[in-house]
């Protein structure tokens, strides 16, 4: 089969300026390191508190970030300091009173204070609370007033951050 000369001219043109497929690698490696220079950046201004998924915590609006406490966790059914059970919530309701003694115990051992706190004075300690939003008042109060005894005087209440609603200029502007 004979090609025509248009044809002919056609194959030796695509010949020459054949290009061969190519992969450019430095672009790519470029968007990479960007994306882990803005995520070592940023990776430093959380703070990672090890939630279990028992505990659906409370949205808030606040704009400060917690710094490293003592963490007491709350589920629905049991109390932990940094992560180690300590009671029952059905324990702390049926008894009479706010302190609870093995809560006290735990927050005052030296390996809850000597660890986390060893630089606070004693009356000046702080603590982290993650409680399940449906628990009781009563249990959360009792909590709290047992804290308050072993001198951690600055409590917090771990919440999830609420999106915040946006605004009408910032719709317009968008």
């Amino acid at each position: 089969m004979r090609l025509s000369n248009r044809a002919r001219r056609m194959a030796q043109h695509h010949l020459r300026h054949r290009a061969d497929a190519e992969l450019n690698l430095v672009p790519f490696i470029d968007i990479l390191t960007v994306m882990v220079a803005f995520l070592l950046v940023y990776a430093t201004q959380i703070e990672v508190i090890h939630n279990a998924k028992a505990v659906p915590l409370p949205e808030s609006i606040a704009q400060r970030q917690p710094h490293p406490t003592v963490v007491v966790t709350v589920t629905k059914s049991d109390i932990y300091v940094q992560g180690e059970r300590v009671a029952t919530v059905p324990q702390v309701l049926a008894q009479a009173g706010d302190d609870i003694a093995s809560l006290r115990a735990a927050l005052v051992s030296p390996g809850v204070v000597g660890a986390t706190t060893s630089s606070a004075v004693a009356g000046q300690r702080e603590l982290t609370i993650m409680a399940d939003k449906t628990l009781p008042y009563e249990v959360l109060k009792k909590v709290m007033s047992t804290c308050t005894g072993a001198d951690y005087s600055h409590i917090a209440l771990a919440v999830l951050e609420k999106e915040k609603p946006v605004s009408a200029g910032e719709l317009r502007s968008s």
